[in-house]
């Protein structure tokens, strides 16, 4: 990791030096390296602030963010580098505290919102939003109005992929910072409560929650806050926090609904209603079961959700009737299995928080986890230990927790001989305060005590002796060793319960007596009991009322250390310090912001000139031997040389921190050699920035006069907007008439439905209907041939009746001849009676014919009447030939009475030829 970090602060000197095109791939592919290095957690533990090459490291990746010329794709490396830095909680904390990393990259939003680069905007919001989860941003700080501005365009404009973790970054934002609160509340502050309001119903749980954090925040005391956090719409709010916590489908969604259960827990109305939620009971039993089945970041958050819960008696009540119901462990051996099983196997939520609580300290969350669950047990068996009722705790429970406590413990005693890591004293912290809790019960104590013993004891507390700075650099602020102070409250919580156990544990009361008269004890008691806290105060002071009923007690030296550090703290007090102090010793690119600070080195112990005098005046009247006739000059004696062994120490001490000083000079030339390039360059720039200076103030008198202009303007749309506020009443009166005319418009569109339906039942019965036509049409033709055929039948008759006219003429003619014929007319006379037969034969089948016609014209007629006239034109056709056949029968009547008076003449004829024979004969 050192040589990946060394390659990547030359790379970027190179870059800064010369921003060729070589240099910036060479640059990009030693962040490329340096991503691929921090992928995992364990690597991360590089950068801190003790190593000066990962603090140069950070710096140059930050100088490359803050660079205004920087190409996207160099901007996007470090963004992805940075991704995986703020995986670890404490590096996260470190980067947006001392290198003001959220700044940067507020900066190069605006830089990528200006050349559109949708894709490396997402990312960046996506870092902003994880790196200041749990972060107080400064609202004074550089872009930070202009990022708040683009959150809110965003959250009020249409839903995209910027949607939701511009949500998360404003929910981030905004809680526990008033500033930013007030001036989101300046914006455009309805368009956002409608956004937010539209987001609850929203069906992505993350979203919905995102959009509860920001009204809780930011409208809580608004008219949206009284809406959604008042009345019968609380309820449904605590109904949903508790189904987000209980159904989340990811760990963003629960951590944030614990963030707003701790959030309006702080309200005793909302937490009144809460108490009174009928559903309470049920919904902390399902919390409890997340324990079982949730992953380290998310159950950390539950955890400090139950503690928070827990410190309302009523739901601390409920909360260790739910967790000690479960059956206790019959012995040690089934504590071992639930200890190496998996948590999702634990039956309880007592033995999941017990697994919990006995997770290593490897990564940040489950070391958080690991100390919020001993921080909840020790909330349940407090409750059960000061009320009124026991019978809830059995004494397998007690004797399971206490077997787990003394494990841990001696665990981390044997941790913090191989190393003095924080985690450890800080889970050994915990583990302490909860054993000094169980020993107010004196059963619980009897059995603390048959299972620790001196040895343990004196490994802590020798371990903190000899490692803890504040026993050597008095004048320094703690607050600058996080591990010296709590090592501090790890001695002081040893002692105070061994304070509770030495009547019980062997040898513990004489070796309790010797740690309280030991000298190198006395800074620590002087730490707290110039402490702010109360209960700090209280057990040092405890400890000091026991030491004070000792034979030795070093109370002058005490005094003094008390009177040096309230001296120390009044001078801290009272010096000025700065806003922002950051470990960026490099020189900005970002013209808004040219002022570099840097970490003030630590400041080492040096006895001031009063206790130089002092001490040589004591020296002296030793050697001298006057007035010595005290009876305990033995003890004085023996107490100066405790403190004279304590300033021989002291000054190894600060030997090895000289050595560690000259190595720190070393790095600090090589430092100042890269600032005084970077000096020339800040010159340079200062120059163009005074020329930007002269040309802003120029640009400044033009914007004046426009803003004169502007003015006069404004006046104007004042004016405008008056009548646009009229147009507006005129807008709404017709909206009005647009509700009424979008109802008739729904009546019109179901009339039209209908009647399109009634169409196509037409359209159909139409097309029936000519299917119909066509066979009518086509039986109408075969009804036409046939009279076709009957039309040539009587023209054939026509013709045989106009021969017959020219017989009858010619038997006219040839009367005389007749009877020379007569047997000729005989014979014709049959044959014609023949034929007019057949004539009557072909005239009843005619007649036959015209009936069947009729029927059929009839029947047609009654069943399509639309073809009345066809079927009219048939009938006209009809009669005409009825009117021929009626010609054609008045022809036959004729050709009858011409036969009839052929017959007669036939028998006139036979008449006069029998007469003729008659006279012949006579």
């Amino acid at each position: 990791m050192d040589v990946c970090a060394r390659a990547v602060v030359m790379a970027a000197n190179q870059y800064f030096t010369s921003s060729s095109n070589s240099n910036m791939v060479y640059l990009q592919s030693q962040l490329e390296s340096l991503q691929s290095h921090t992928d995992n957690l364990p690597s991360l533990k590089f950068f801190n602030t003790r190593n000066m090459l990962a603090v140069d490291c950070l710096t140059r990746v930050v100088q490359i963010l803050n660079d205004p010329q920087v190409k996207m794709v160099l901007a996007n490396k470090c963004i992805m580098v940075f991704q995986n830095l703020v995986q670890d909680h404490d590096l996260c904390t470190l980067l947006q505290s001392q290198f003001h990393l959220s700044e940067s990259l507020a900066s190069v939003l605006k830089n990528s919102v200006e050349k559109q680069s949708e894709g490396f905007t997402l990312e960046c919001i996506q870092l902003l939003m994880m790196l200041t989860y749990g972060q107080q941003i400064n609202f004074h700080d550089n872009h930070i109005k202009y990022l708040l501005k683009f959150l809110v365009k965003q959250i009020c404009s249409s839903t995209s992929e910027l949607t939701q973790p511009c949500l998360g970054l404003m929910a981030n934002i905004c809680r526990k910072n008033i500033t930013v609160q007030t001036y989101i509340r300046s914006l455009e502050c309805s368009k956002l409560c409608r956004a937010l309001l539209n987001f609850l119903l929203d069906q992505n749980k993350t979203n919905v929650i995102f959009s509860l954090s920001v009204i809780t925040s930011v409208f809580q005391h608004e008219v949206l806050g009284e809406k959604v956090l008042s009345g019968a719409n609380l309820r449904n709010t605590l109904q949903l926090l508790f189904n987000l916590l209980i159904n989340g489908d990811t760990g963003i969604t629960r951590r944030y609904a614990v963030d707003v259960f701790t959030d309006i827990s702080k309200s005793s109305k909302i937490l009144h209603s809460l108490l009174k939620y009928e559903h309470l009971p049920i919904c902390l039993e399902n919390t409890l079961n997340l324990l079982t089945s949730s992953v380290p970041d998310s159950v950390a958050k539950i955890f400090e959700l139950l503690i928070e819960f827990s410190s309302t008696a009523q739901m601390r009540t409920s909360i260790c009737s739910i967790m000690l119901r479960c059956q206790p462990l019959r012995d040690l051996s089934q504590l071992e299995n639930l200890l190496r099983k998996p948590v999702n196997q634990s039956s309880s939520p007592l033995f999941a928080t017990i697994h919990w609580a006995s997770q290593p300290i490897e990564a940040t969350d489950t070391h958080t986890a690991s100390l919020l669950a001993i921080d909840l047990l020790k909330e349940v068996f407090e409750e059960v230990l000061f009320s009124d009722d026991k019978n809830n705790m059995s004494r397998n429970h007690v004797e399971v927790m206490v077997c787990l406590l003394i494990k841990i413990l001696r665990e981390n005693c044997q941790q913090t001989v191989d190393t003095s890591d924080t985690k450890t004293q800080e889970k050994t912290t915990k583990v302490l305060q909860f054993l000094t809790v169980l020993c107010s019960d004196d059963d619980v104590k009897k059995l603390i005590a048959s299972q620790v013993n001196v040895d343990m004891f004196r490994t802590i507390l020798q371990h903190q002796f000899n490692q803890n700075k504040h026993l050597y650099q008095v004048n320094n602020s703690s607050k600058h060793h996080t591990a010296s102070d709590v090592g501090v409250e790890v001695i002081l919580l040893s002692l105070n319960l061994m304070s509770k156990l030495r009547r019980h544990v062997l040898n513990l009361d004489d070796y309790f007596k010797l740690q309280l008269q030991d000298c190198r004890l006395v800074p620590f008691l002087a730490t707290y009991i110039t402490s702010d806290n109360r209960d700090h105060v209280q057990t040092a002071l405890q400890l000091v009322s026991t030491a004070a009923s000792l034979d030795i007690f070093l109370d002058v030296v005490l005094c003094d250390s008390v009177a040096t550090m309230n001296v120390r703290n009044n001078e801290e007090t009272a010096v000025v310090v700065p806003e922002r102090t950051t470990v960026l010793s490099d020189i900005s690119y970002n013209k808004e912001n040219t002022n570099h600070t840097i970490l003030p080195l630590t400041s080492k112990h040096t006895m001031s000139d009063e206790d130089n005098k002092t001490m040589q005046n004591l020296i002296l009247k030793m050697e001298t031997n006057l007035e010595m006739k005290d009876s305990k000059v033995s003890d004085i004696i023996q107490l100066y040389e405790h403190q004279l062994q304590s300033l021989k120490t002291n000054e190894e001490h600060l030997e090895n921190l000289l050595k560690t000083k000259t190595l720190e000079l070393v790095q600090s030339d090589r430092l100042i050699s890269q600032y005084r390039l970077n000096g020339a360059r800040v010159e340079s720039e200062s120059h163009n920035l005074r020329k930007m200076l002269q040309e802003s103030e120029r640009k400044s008198e033009e914007y004046l006069e426009q803003m004169n202009d502007m003015r006069l303007k404004l006046n104007n749309l004042e004016t405008t907007v008056d009548q646009l506020d009229q147009e507006n009443e005129r807008l709404t009166i017709r909206a009005e008439e647009y509700e009424e005319l979008k109802a008739v418009h729904s009546e019109i569109a179901d009339r039209e439905e209908r009647l399109s339906r009634s169409l196509t039942v037409a359209q159909q019965e139409l097309k029936a209907q000519t299917e119909l036509h066509d066979m009518l049409q086509k039986h109408h033709t075969t009804l036409k041939k046939q009279n076709d055929v009957a039309s040539d039948q009587l023209f054939t008759l026509e013709k045989e009746c106009k021969q017959q006219q020219k017989l009858i003429k010619e038997k006219d003619t040839n009367l005389t001849e007749t009877t020379k014929s007569l047997s000729k007319l005989e014979k014709k006379y049959s044959s014609l009676q023949k034929e007019k037969e057949d004539l009557e034969k072909d005239r009843e089948e005619l007649e036959k014919a015209t009936e069947g016609l009729r029927s059929e014209v009839s029947k047609l007629a009654d069943v399509k009447k639309n073809l009345q006239m066809k079927v009219s034109s048939l009938e006209r056709v009809c009669q005409e030939h009825e009117a021929a056949i009626a010609k054609k029968d008045e022809l036959i009547s004729e050709q009858e009475e011409q036969i009839s008076k052929h017959s007669q003449i036939a028998a006139l004829i036979q008449s006069l030829s029998g007469g003729n024979k008659k006279s012949a004969d006579s």
